[in-house]
């Protein structure tokens, strides 16, 4: 299958949108999520049913927040998976990664699979360290690592 963003894309390519679940609330930001996963399928061509996403989310929820990675490829179709929400950290230890990413990578605007990068990074992240913040080749930061603070970005270190 063909896409502007990558062609052709792999068939085990695979869609991620990582949220809290809060148990008086539901899915955190849930709809924003959703509707980022279905514009990513949109850009790759992938068949994304927005309602099944949602029903996803909603079942199985054990009591209190909880920590929901939605996954979609083509392969495996829909899952979730969850996990109690870590409590947060009164304070994060980051550093600058070393590796630069380019701010052209049309592969930034959207959450898949495809993250070698990261992956390794946060293998390899020291114990004293919460988290990588990369940066552009114009040395403005662009992406941190984590699924729970990955974020894109173009402000200025």
């Amino acid at each position: 299958m063909e896409s502007a963003l990558y062609q052709p894309v792999p068939d085990d390519l695979t869609l991620i949108e990582t949220m809290r679940y809060d148990p008086d609330f539901g899915p955190v930001r849930g709809l924003l999520h959703l509707r980022r996963m279905a514009r990513t399928a949109r850009l790759l061509d992938l068949p994304f049913d927005m309602m099944q996403a949602a029903a996803h989310l909603d079942g199985g929820l054990d009591a209190g927040p909880q920590r929901l990675r939605l996954t979609f490829s083509r392969l495996s179709g829909m899952q979730v998976e969850r996990a109690p929400m870590p409590a947060p950290a009164s304070l994060w230890n980051v550093a600058i990664a070393a590796d630069r990413i380019n701010s052209r990578d049309p592969w930034l605007q959207v959450k898949t699979s495809r993250r070698a990068l990261y992956d390794q990074s946060r293998a390899a992240l020291p114990d004293n360290l919460q988290e990588w913040l990369f940066l552009n080749e114009k040395a403005n930061w662009q992406k941190a690592a984590s699924p729970i603070s990955s974020c894109n970005a173009a402000i200025p270190c």
